[in-house]
């Protein structure tokens, strides 16, 4: 009777009025700072990450295997085709011998492509519940009994989750939109991470270019800066949208909007954290990145190749299944109480 109750109370919050904010003064997005020596916030993240995991742990795998398939397709399809270059008579054995390995990498193609569409969007529906869940539920009224604490939070979750499926139409706005406030920030980015690339000198064997250009230093650092600026603007704008948009309730064009503008009131905290983020990202994946680089030769090695391949399915897997939600936590602490 008693955990009846208390569920009951927990799970008011989602029918009733919007809760009394905790973060009122945004203060450049460092108003969030109070709420990491709370034990009950650490408690209400942990195991809410934890439970989303029924929810993330299918499409992560898919989306694993989505960013990982091409690669191990195209390396089957050529190795196919080189093993059979000197049985080549004609135009005839060339087309017998290339037809499977093409076929079969379109194939998998496709398959990976419906997995990557299905994959980011159970994602993101389920990194947003989670958003959802944790400005819905204040940290301070969590049960002490993990019990009570699980079942609340999988009835929160759950609640969430399908709220915000019968929303598809705002979502595609909210997104759609968020493509068009990006345009010019990813094309500055293409463009000078190309400039990067391009005049990077090489590192004894190892070029990060198949053609190598002479750039004056000047446009280098120019390039450098601006590719770090518009990552930055990107990234901020990212982790601001999907917590804000979990609660608003405008319209998907004014959410997107709105998010634009939140992202750059709270624009001390959320690049501090977003570079954060991004290096320890790298940082994570770098190992096996920097061990490819310098270790060039192991691409005659099939098995280790094929381990590196499986290495980047995990990665990604990893990433979408905890790293993309633990991400969102301190973001939804930064808008607290500033959500329209």
């Amino acid at each position: 009777m008693l955990m009846a109750a208390h569920l009951k109370f927990m799970n008011e919050p989602l029918s009733a009025a919007p809760l009394q904010p905790v973060t009122r003064n945004l203060k450049l997005g460092c108003g969030f700072l109070p709420r990491l020596r709370s034990s009950q916030w650490w408690r209400l993240c942990a195991q809410s990450v934890m439970e989303l995991q029924k929810y993330l742990c299918k499409p992560a795998v898919a989306l694993g295997f989505a960013f990982t398939t091409p690669y191990v397709a195209y390396d089957l399809a050529v190795n196919i085709i080189r093993s059979h270059k000197d049985a080549y008579s004609g135009l005839a054995d060339v087309l017998q011998t290339i037809a499977l390995p093409i076929i079969g990498y379109l194939v998998l193609g496709s398959l990976s492509l419906a997995a990557m569409v299905w994959g980011l969007g159970a994602c993101v529906v389920g990194t947003t519940a989670l958003c959802k869940t944790i400005l819905t539920i204040e940290p301070e009224a969590i049960p002490d009994d993990i019990t009570q604490l699980k079942a609340c939070l999988q009835t929160t979750l759950a609640e969430a989750v399908s709220s915000l499926k019968q929303r598809k139409a705002f979502f595609f706005a909210v997104w759609a939109m968020y493509l068009v406030f990006v345009a010019v920030p990813t094309i500055i980015m293409l463009v000078s991470a190309s400039v990067v690339m391009l005049g990077m000198p090489k590192i004894g064997d190892l070029s990060f270019a198949m053609v190598q250009l002479n750039v004056p230093a000047e446009i280098m650092l120019v390039a450098a800066i601006a590719l770090g600026l518009s990552i930055i603007a990107i990234s901020n704008y990212t982790l601001v949208l999907m917590p804000y948009s979990s609660m608003s309730r405008l319209s998907g064009t004014r959410v997107a909007a709105k998010g634009l503008l939140l992202s750059i009131k709270v624009i001390l905290g959320i690049t501090i954290y977003s570079t954060i983020v991004f290096f320890l990202s790298n940082l994570l994946i770098a190992p096996v990145d920097l061990f490819v680089l310098f270790n060039m030769d192991l691409g005659t090695n099939v098995g280790m190749r094929y381990l590196l391949f499986a290495l980047k399915a995990i990665w990604h897997a990893f990433f979408f299944a905890v790293l993309m939600p633990v991400t969102m936590l301190i973001p939804c602490e930064m808008i607290r109480g500033n959500i329209e």
